[in-house]
């Protein structure tokens, strides 16, 4: 599990050791170990970024109704 270091008192939190380690590096852990780190607010967890999506991905999903939208238009209208 991946874990940010917030603070660091001791080259060892909690019997875990960070002497190699300084506060805003990302640690990678055994689950149980990170949530003690988490638990002793000596680490927060790393959220995992999403893809965002392509400036051709929005444009084509708003594209597509828009045309559709249109066509029922013309239908209702004629």
């Amino acid at each position: 599990m991946l874990v940010r270091l917030v603070r660091k008192l001791a080259d060892s939190l909690d019997g875990i050791d960070v002497s190699g380690q300084r506060e805003g590096d990302v640690l990678d852990l055994p689950a149980g170990r990170a949530a003690l780190l988490i638990a002793e607010h000596w680490a927060v967890p790393v959220q995992e970024r999403r893809k965002a999506s392509t400036i051709n991905e929005r444009s084509l999903a708003a594209d597509r109704p828009r045309r559709r939208t249109r066509k029922f238009l013309r239908r209702r209208t004629d």
